[in-house]
């Protein structure tokens, strides 16, 4: 298998992560051209079968489109017993293959964590944006389009791994869409209302990696013999989660806990008004109060997904670290080796440039992963690096 990807310059190579966040990220789509290989860690045909051969499969994470139409569960599915001795509609082989065949897309949910490749992407995404995401698979044929022209409710990444697919990508984009009926159940006549002409045209290659802000409207058509392609989303948290957090915190207020006043006539209007009025100014009270600000910066440093992770037979998990710093890169100045960023500069020792330059390209890393690298350096002194790096707040051990 091709070499991990495991930081997030790597990722969206040749563009410098500052002048994605600067000038793409939740602003406008890029599509950035890549080698051929750059993603074979990523997924193959090989891996493809090898996942679909494990029985974690079900209706709702193996799905198939044929023509822009969903395909029922049943007409691909039998019942069976999962692992857990429980009845389920699972994915039937030969019934599955024959809609292939057909020219059916195949579409696998939440892929996360069934692939270390798949999963290092997601993990490197969700560290340069602080958020949480998925990854999902698609499997489609030439000239079959799997879907219709939608956008979606996260931050988007898509990966070509093999074959072509053309990307349209609409002028309209939905402002700051969530998973909320109002979203969900948009009829397709609105969408298609809402998406205005086509802004640009694009045809993914094997490297090639497409990046849509949320509420981008967009669809694709596989343009070889077949195609497959890696989507990985990811949401930050919102205001709306601050909110939900912070009614705990009004529930505590018998303000709050109190009966709205009726509105007969005009004097009830007025107490009504002024009601209204008490019940804003102590929310707002509440919301920049030293709890109220707590809870959304636990919410914001707090939201990313910590998946386990097992590294037997060692019974204790490998020690990880996250860089802190957005755009901090070492460069030689002299004899020195100087972590830069803006606003910011520390002078690194000679001997500890090569080692902190490839930390700060990881963007997370353990520390067996950091001996590999540099097995000549003893673990004392690895300690002794990591230590300082932390103390400087230029990383950060994980939980």
């Amino acid at each position: 298998m091709s070499e991990l990807i495991t930081s997030f310059r790597q990722l969206i190579d040749p563009v410098p992560p500052e002048k994605f966040f600067q000038d793409y990220c939740h602003k406008r789509p890029v599509h950035i051209p890549g080698q051929a290989g750059k993603f074979g860690s990523v997924m193959s045909w090989d891996d493809l079968n090898g996942i679909l051969d494990m029985a974690v499969w079900s209706a709702r994470s193996l799905q198939l489109s044929l023509d822009r139409q969903r395909i029922p569960p049943a007409a691909y599915c039998r019942n069976t017993m999962d692992r857990n001795q429980m009845q389920v509609l699972q994915p039937d082989a030969d019934k599955l293959l024959g809609f292939l065949k057909r020219g059916a897309s195949l579409l696998l949910n939440e892929i996360e964590t069934l692939h270390p490749g798949v999963r290092s992407v997601m993990e490197v995404i969700e560290a340069a944006h602080g958020g949480r995401g998925n990854a999902n698979l698609y499997c489609s044929w030439k000239q079959r389009q799997a879907f219709d022209s939608h956008f979606d409710r996260h931050e988007v990444y898509a990966l070509q791994i093999l074959g072509e697919k053309r990307w349209q990508i609409y002028e309209g984009r939905a402002e700051n869409p969530i998973e909320h009926p109002a979203f969900l159940n948009m009829p397709q006549s609105e969408y298609d209302r809402m998406k205005g002409r086509v802004a640009d045209e694009v045809v993914m290659r094997p490297g090639d990696l497409l990046y849509l802000p949320r509420g981008q409207f967009h669809d694709a058509l596989a343009s070889s013999d077949a195609s497959l392609h890696v989507t990985f989303s990811c949401s930050e948290p919102i205001g709306l989660e601050w909110l939900t957090k912070l009614w705990e915190l009004a529930v505590r207020d018998p303000l709050f806990r109190a009966d709205l006043p009726q509105c007969r006539n005009a004097d009830d209007e007025e107490l009504f008004a002024q009601h209204l009025e008490r019940l804003s100014s102590r929310f707002q009270e509440i919301a920049q109060g030293p709890e109220g600000v707590q809870l959304a910066r636990q919410l914001r440093n707090g939201f990313s997904v910590k998946r386990p992770s097992f590294s037997l037979p060692q019974f204790e998990p490998p020690v990880r670290f996250q860089v802190l710093r957005d755009g901090l890169r070492v460069v030689r100045r002299g004899k020195q080796w100087i972590a830069q960023a803006e606003g910011f500069k520390s002078v690194q020792p000679d001997d500890d440039g090569p080692l902190v330059s490839w930390m700060l390209e990881q963007t997370r890393f353990d520390k067996p992963a950091l001996e590999t690298a540099f097995p000549e350096v003893d673990e004392v002194k690895l300690d002794q690096l990591l230590g300082r790096l932390c103390s400087e707040k230029i990383i950060e051990q994980l939980a």
